[in-house]
């Protein structure tokens, strides 16, 4: 059912607000009107700074310098202000202000300073030198008002009774030779000639380029006058006597007549400064009690350059203490290069600019949550606010009805109709027929708060907790939903242009319904930004917001940027695509805004970082996001330009006329931060050793939105590439070690312009005593000798261990020959003679004669060789002192009695070897050799020596029979020790014996001793060797035993 709510229902169903109604209809016409105009300071952006925000009181100058800083001299001293940050700027250790209470500033640079007293001091800050330049006890100087610095360098002071022109040499007061008078210097400007304009409390005089002296204009003026140059070069006045007014047609060398009468003040006041802006527009901060206090601005003011006053008529408009000022007490004022209007107060600092966004005015004591925007087929915008229905014409709201209850749920458009829901209650509003209640589809479930949508033929879609329904303007029908969403409360719906329901849910997932089949997609697609907030279709392409990022759909998945990548925390609950492709997000830390080839390197690169704008306070956006919007929070109208509803109402920008800022901050390191101290920024700074981690402090310039200014830096030494610092205004390390480091760093502004120049600062860590060069090499050289003295020690080891087993086996050598003499050769001994006595007996020409004596005769053979066995064991002397001769007699002796072909090679320096190492190695040799010529059935043998300093390499190859396995493996054959006792021999000198046969291919039996063991050792070393180490050398054997 559906039906047509009159008047009278909606007055007795709604009584208690009928007269909210009938006011808001009032309201509309009143209170809701076109918004100030641009030209209007109430249409700018303002911003205070307040002392309670710690800006300083009582501000008389403001100067920005080459980096961008704002300097402020006030009655508490010098100050810098970064747009965050006011900073007292003290003296360095040592250095003084004569006084504190500051009233004139002249900035050449960040770094040369020229300020100005109420006692009359000027003081110059150079390079961090501070210089004082009293005034003489002998001229009566007043406070010094203002400066002004020509091209030359010289700065000129207007210092009350007195003129000064100071130089890097000093100051000094224009005598009258100079300056013919006695009045008071007020004010002191410099034009675009080079002429120096000096305003006294009575007349206007004049320094011509290359004039001796100062000229008398005839101009009047008054007390506490300021002046200024227009762009047009028209020099303009101000003094409490005469008023405001321009001097057009002044020249240096002479003075129009007119300007010379004394001109009628019509009751506007002085203005204490006044200054232009680059638009042209005449500033003042008037004094107060003249009708006029705060600000007061002239736009155009060349319509009245005529040489009279302005009259209060003249002022384009005024912004008081009223409106917002800090205070109407109000003096210097400064435009930046970021176009930016600062005005400096009793009560702290103000700033003006330009709006980026423009605010539609709420409604006053609305709900601003309350707030929902809709766009209708014809691209026209819709916003309902706290129960009032506007439509947006020529930029300002008008009024189509009030009769909503004011805490609607959802706005929708389709066709050429609006749909609100209100809880369980649905209502159209058409053009004529005003507000229809519809009854809701299965009013027995109560809707989630969800968007609506309408598909392309106007039809109105919602979904509820137990489906999806549509409103073909006159029924609704149920398009059911897949069982596995059935009963899944939703957080974000939307219709795509083929009618298929696209629905989001807290969890992260998007699914579609067409009506048969659901499709569902999640972090396996690609979707990742947490909790859905929004979904919404543009010119075909589909974006999707959440509560850490957005998504867009590419393909059969999607692609995800989260907020993350920006150092950023929020909500994306709204989002649009804009027609010429850049992406403009609603999210609960501002409005920002990527362009169209940011945002698809963003999508398409997941690690890149884009550059993007962020839009906030400062620009004109009223609040932040709403989260769970349940409706649209940006959409474009027919002129493109985009409309954003926040928590705060309704706002609008043109994108196409987004001033962006072309100023890119310089970049300034203050200094470090370590363990509490700080240290400030100097050429090179010398951290105390043992320095771990340390935290650099800087800051950049920029006024536009400073606290969306971005830093990167790069710690050479430590990092390898830029590093994001986001917004952070300094940077921590740790685990730093001693050495040498340079920290850079810049700045972008809040539109991604990126400095060309970095600031850089260099430090050192300085090193502990055993972190420096001489004492790492010291204790190089020292674990050098511990480990020669290591290896010394176990050489001396490995050679006693093996001296002590040969002169064990020496012992027993010596005592089996004492055996063998007192045993088995005394015994053979009596054996032969009793042998000899039985020959004796026989006949000499006996037939067993013969053979007894022969036997006999062998017999002492054996005993002899046995003497000289026994005599060899216990002799002290080796068997060889040269094994290649030995060896190489033995081979050549046993080759001449078998006509086996030998031969000797020998590779390396030929070395000394340990006698009793030369005794084993000598026998080792001979047994393989006599194998060799006795067993291998061989026709070649061949002996290799091979001295390396590593070790002592003997080889004895023949190519005969071979030896076969089972021999091999066992050893020898049973009652043969050969090449048992040979590995024996090895052992004992811990050499290796190593045997390899093929059978029928020949033997090759090589010994190897570690050259440690086998070579005598040298009586000198080829380098010095320590005394201590020497000692450690010649300790006896047994000590490393």
């Amino acid at each position: 059912m559906q039906g047509t709510i009159a008047p009278e229902a909606l007055m007795q169903r709604w009584l208690p607000r009928g007269v909210p109604a009938l006011l808001c209809a009032l309201w509309a016409t009143a209170c809701l009107a076109l918004p100030p105009p641009s030209d209007s300071l109430r249409a700018m952006n303002h911003r205070a700074w307040p002392v309670r925000d710690g800006a300083p009181a009582d501000i008389w100058a403001l100067k920005q310098d080459n980096l961008g800083f704002i300097w402020l001299a006030t009655g508490s001293g010098r100050y810098r202000f970064d747009g965050v940050q006011f900073k007292h700027i003290e003296p360095a250790p040592g250095q003084a202000f004569q006084s504190t209470d500051m009233t004139a500033l002249e900035v050449v640079s960040a770094d040369d300073v020229w300020v100005g007293t109420s006692n009359g001091v000027i003081i110059h800050l150079r390079h961090g030198t501070v210089s004082n330049y009293a005034p003489s006890t002998r001229v009566q100087v007043g406070p010094i008002y203002n400066f002004a610095r020509a091209r030359d360098g010289t700065v000129w002071a207007a210092a009350g009774e007195r003129l000064i022109r100071s130089t890097d040499r000093g100051s000094e007061v224009i005598g009258q030779a100079e300056f013919p008078t006695r009045d008071a210097a007020m004010w002191v400007t410099i034009d675009a000639q080079g002429a120096v304009w000096v305003a006294t409390d009575t007349e206007l005089w004049v320094l011509g380029p290359g004039s001796p002296r100062f000229r008398p204009t005839g101009i009047r003026t008054g007390n506490f006058p300021s002046m200024a140059i227009a762009p047009d070069g028209t020099l303009w006045l101000s003094d409490m006597d005469h008023g405001t007014r321009a001097l057009p047609g002044l020249d240096p060398r002479q003075t129009p007549l007119a300007l010379t009468q004394t001109p009628i003040n019509e009751g506007f006041g002085q203005g204490r400064r006044i200054a232009f802006d680059h638009a042209g527009n005449l500033w003042g901060t008037p004094v107060v009690g003249n009708g006029v206090d705060g600000v007061f601005r002239v736009a155009h003011p060349e319509r009245y350059a005529t040489g009279q006053p302005l009259t209060a008529e003249a002022l384009t408009d005024r912004f008081s203490a009223d409106e917002g000022l800090l205070s109407m007490v109000a003096v210097p004022i400064l435009m930046d290069r970021e176009d930016n209007i600062w005005i400096g107060t009793n009560f702290g600092l103000d700033r003006f600019r330009a709006k980026t966004f423009h605010v539609i005015s709420p409604k006053p004591n609305a709900n601003d949550e309350m707030t929902w925007l809709a766009q209708d087929a014809m691209q026209r915008v819709f916003v309902l606010q706290d129960g009032c229905l506007f439509r947006m014409e020529h930029l300002a709201p008008s009024v189509l009805t009030c009769g909503f209850l004011p805490y609607t749920n959802t706005l929708a458009a389709a066709g050429d109709m609006l749909y609100a829901r209100i809880d369980i209650r649905v209502y159209q509003w058409t053009k004529g027929n005003g507000v229809t209640h519809l009854e809701t589809p299965r009013p027995q479930f109560s809707p989630y708060a969800t968007d609506a949508g309408a598909d392309r033929d106007g039809h109105l879609w919602m979904y509820l907790v137990d489906g999806l329904h549509k409103f073909d303007g006159k029924t609704w029908s149920y398009h059911g939903i897949a069982p596995e969403l059935n009963g899944i409360p939703p957080a974000a719906f939307a219709i795509d242009p083929a009618g298929t329901a696209w629905i989001g849910f807290d969890d992260g997932r998007v699914a579609t319904w067409d009506g048969q089949r659901a499709m569902q997609y999640g972090r396996g697609n690609g979707l990742d930004v947490g909790a859905i907030e929004t979904i919404g279709f543009h010119d075909g392409k589909m974006l999707v917001g959440g509560d850490k990022g957005l998504a867009r759909r590419r393909g059969d998945g999607f692609q995800s940027i989260q907020m993350a990548r920006w150092n950023l925390t929020g909500a994306v609950t709204g989002l649009l695509q804009a027609q010429n492709g850049d992406l403009w997000l609603n999210t609960t830390r501002g409005i920002l805004s990527l362009p169209a080839a940011e945002a698809e390197r963003a999508f398409n690169e997941p690690g890149y970082v884009p550059a993007f704008t962020r839009y906030d306070g400062d620009d004109g956006v009223p609040g932040v996001a709403l989260m769970h919007p349940g409706s649209q929070t940006i959409v474009q109208d027919g002129d493109k330009r985009l409309w954003f509803a926040d928590n705060r109402g309704v706002s609008w920008v043109d994108p196409a006329n987004v001033r962006r800022n072309a100023v890119a901050p310089q970049s300034l390191i203050e200094g470090l931060v370590v363990e509490g101290r700080f240290y400030p920024a100097t050429r090179t700074i010398e951290l105390p050793p043992l320095t771990r981690s340390m935290t650099v402090r800087f800051t950049a310039a920029s006024f536009v939105s400073p606290q969306n200014v971005r830093f990167r830096y790069w710690l050479r030494g430590v990092d390898t590439m830029w590093q994001d610092g986001g917004t952070s205004r300094e940077a921590t390390y740790a685990n730093l070690k001693a050495g040498s480091y340079q920290f850079d760093v810049m700045a972008a502004n809040s539109d991604g312009l990126w400095s060309q120049d970095h600031a850089t600062l260099s430090f050192t860590i300085e090193p502990t005593f055993y972190q420096t060069t001489a004492f790492q090499l010291l204790a190089a050289i020292a674990a050098a000798l511990l480990v020669a003295a290591f290896v010394m020690m176990q050489h001396r080891r490995i050679v006693a261990k093996v001296k002590d087993r040969l002169e064990v086996r020496h012992a027993e050598r010596t005592r089996i020959a004492r055996d063998l003499h007192d045993t088995l050769l005394q015994g053979v001994q009596g054996l032969i003679l009793s042998f000899q006595a039985a020959a004796v007996r026989l006949s000499k020409d006996g037939v067993a004669r013969e053979p007894l004596d022969a036997a006999l005769n062998r017999a002492e053979a054996v005993l002899v060789e046995g003497r000289n066995r026994v005599q060899t064991m216990r002799a002290h002397e080796p068997v060889a002192t040269d094994i290649s001769m030995a060896l190489a007699s033995l081979g050549q002796a046993l080759a001449a009695e078998t006509a086996i072909e030998f031969s000797l090679v020998s590779k390396g320096r030929q070395r000394a070897i340990d006698s009793t190492v030369c005794d084993e190695v000598h026998f080792i040799g001979r047994e393989a050799l006599l194998n060799a010529f006795r067993h291998a059935m061989a026709s070649r043998i061949e002996v290799e020596l091979t001295y390396d300093a590593a070790h002592l390499r003997v080889c004895v190859t023949d190519n005969g029979v071979g030896i076969d396995t089972e021999t091999l493996n066992e050893g020898g054959k049973e009652g043969h020790w050969g090449i048992v006792g040979m590995r024996e021999r090895a052992t004992s000198i811990d050499g290796t014996l190593t045997v390899q046969t093929r059978e029928g291919a020949g033997t090759q039996v090589e010994l190897v001793v570690p050259g440690a063991v086998a070579y005598a050792r040298q009586t000198r070393t080829p380098f010095p060797v320590p005394a201590w180490l020497r000692r450690l050398w010649k300790a006896s054997p047994s000590e490393g035993a």
